[in-house]
């Protein structure tokens, strides 16, 4: 989805979002007629903020870079009832299984989560908050859903 901003008599007004259909250089009224500046207003901000799931290695690389809200889409390597868990890449674990916990080269990511935990080798979405602490970075998450 793409957010497309039009300039109305100079002040700046989102105009509408664009399905992903609709591609570069159409404009949002011609591939939904519906969606007008009048009734853009009814779009509710979880629609515009829905993050972007990111891979466990994408967010690994450069945690500085996706500080606050962020969705995660990784496999569960490890549990720690009460505590969270630990997500590996997916991509990572097509290749190599659980056996990629012990490489050094692989990334992880530690979740801090207190509701139900998931099960060992689930793939998961995890929406969730992505602070910088004195030890690192954490995510914490607040919606964690089986894929």
């Amino acid at each position: 989805m793409r957010i497309l901003h039009k300039t109305l008599l100079g002040a700046g007004v989102l105009a509408a979002l664009v399905p992903a259909g609709a591609g570069c250089g159409k404009s949002a009224v011609a591939a939904n007629p519906d969606m007008t500046v009048k009734n853009a207003a009814a779009i509710t901000t979880a629609q515009m903020t829905q993050p972007t799931s990111l891979a466990v290695n994408d967010l690994a690389a450069s945690p500085g870079a996706h500080l606050g809200p962020v969705a995660l889409v990784g496999v569960v390597g490890t549990v720690d009832a009460n505590k969270g868990f630990v997500v590996v890449d997916s991509r990572e674990y097509a290749e190599c299984g659980l056996t990629c916990l012990l490489e050094a080269g692989t990334k992880k990511i530690p979740v801090r989560w207190t509701g139900i935990a998931p099960q060992i080798k689930d793939k998961v979405r995890i929406e969730g908050q992505l602070t910088k602490e004195a030890k690192g970075f954490a995510l914490v998450a607040v919606k964690v859903a089986k894929q």
